[in-house]
């Protein structure tokens, strides 16, 4: 489960951007906090947690830089493509509105717990290359972290003999704007380092279903769908309980090896418009955009919770209705997902969500953009007097947290 994420340097967060699901110290609604193990004892995680902002102010950068990040891991630009010796790395997208960060390095961190143990991973880079990168590891709360491996100046150091031992074939074909951390997934099978390298590169990131990245994954995700009729049976229930009024989805891989989606509806007797005759498929592109957003979400959603994994969502509202906004949030305080260590964070513009009054307020954050370009990341625990149980559109909407629009004399282009 993912503690807390750091970047630098990044679209439009010049400074040291900081985000956690540590949950602070009240013990309110209980059933969004959920805790794992490190070595006897235990740490806490937030379940699920929302961001608000104005337009532009840096919302999307924030699932954008994550996005980056599980790209780089799994070697892929951000049009899943191959990433190749010399290309841009995916995550470096320096701040723009200063003309010396433009030629800055960029820095990611995160910090999660998974096996028993809390794992750091830090890692800087610049347009082209790393220029460091680091893992650590530690089994009790009560130490400091240990190293597992270190890459600086195109070398790398570990005291863990599996990782020497693989260090010399495999550095040496690792291009400069490669993470090491990629040869976790498939090439080391390494205690310390495999499961980290898996758990990073099995988050979850939908950023909508007109961004290009979508698309290009489309094929990886339909199927990881086909490949266990559990999985689409998940999708098809999720479709049916969310009231699409559709019987569930078909999907098909065709002579060029893509995929073809047909939404599965429910033919009628014209003499008994009870009686139900047929199922009549309807290609996926023929319906509206928000039955298109629900089964993409729909079929990321299953991916995040059947492996345990985390899930970032661009515009959570986008095209849904707000009642079904808050039956998708709810599905990651289930009951039954109580050993599941899946998370939900989400971009957000709608303040009326019917479950936003049993928030914890250490899971709502907001974004701001200042005169000079500049986002920042803010919680809603940074502000005093505010209770637990607050009327929050009401509070938002009259801009006690600021991350509004400051809309000015629109009527003066009439």
């Amino acid at each position: 489960m993912v503690l807390n994420i750091k970047f630098e340097n990044f679209g439009s967060f010049h400074n040291l951007c900081e985000f956690t699901m540590e949950p602070a110290a009240s013990m309110a609604n209980e059933d969004y906090v959920m805790s794992a193990s490190v070595g006897d004892q235990m740490v806490r995680s937030l379940r699920s947690s929302l961001i608000y902002g104005a337009n532009a102010s840096g919302k999307t950068t924030v699932i954008r830089a994550i996005n980056g990040f599980v790209q780089w891991i799994k070697a892929r630009d951000l049009l899943n493509r191959f990433l190749v010796d010399g290309a841009d790395i995916p995550l470096y997208d320096p701040f723009r509105f200063n003309t010396e960060s433009m030629e800055d390095e960029s820095s990611f961190e995160i910090e999660f717990v998974r096996n028993c143990k809390e794992y750091l991973y830090q890692i800087r880079f610049t347009q082209k290359s790393v220029t460091e990168e680091k893992l650590l590891y530690r089994t009790s709360l009560n130490e400091g972290y240990q190293l597992i491996y270190l890459r600086r100046n195109n070398r790398i150091s570990s005291p863990h003999r599996s990782i020497v031992d693989s260090t010399d074939h495999l550095f040496r074909g690792l291009f400069e704007n490669h993470l090491f951390l990629s040869v976790g997934v498939t090439l080391i099978n390494d205690p310390l380092l495999t499961p980290a390298a898996k758990y990073l590169s099995s988050i979850v990131v939908f950023l909508g279903i007109d961004d290009a990245a979508t698309r290009t994954k489309e094929r990886e995700m339909f199927q990881w769908i086909t490949g266990d009729d559990s999985r689409k049976s998940k999708i098809d229930s999720l479709l049916t309980a969310l009231d699409t009024g559709l019987k569930g989805i078909e999907i098909t891989q065709n002579s060029n090896g893509d995929y073809d989606v047909y939404c599965l509806h429910e033919c009628f007797d014209s003499n008994d418009s009870n009686q139900s005759k047929d199922i009549t498929p309807i290609p996926l592109s023929r319906e509206s955009a928000g039955t298109q957003r629900l089964i993409y979400l729909g079929c990321h959603l299953v991916k995040a919770i059947s492996e345990g994994s985390p899930l970032f969502v661009d515009a959570l509202d986008d095209n849904l209705h707000p009642i079904l906004q808050s039956a998708i949030t709810r599905l990651f305080t289930n009951s039954n997902l109580k050993s599941n260590h899946s998370q939900l964070v989400y971009t957000t513009h709608n303040a009326s969500l019917p479950d936003m009054c049993h928030l914890r307020k250490d899971q709502i954050w907001f974004t701001e953009k200042e005169s000079n370009g500049e986002s920042s990341l803010f919680p809603l625990t940074d502000f005093t007097g505010v209770p637990e149980n607050l009327n929050f559109q009401q509070w938002y909407t009259n801009k006690k947290f600021g991350a509004v629009p400051r809309v000015r004399d629109i009527e003066s282009i009439l």
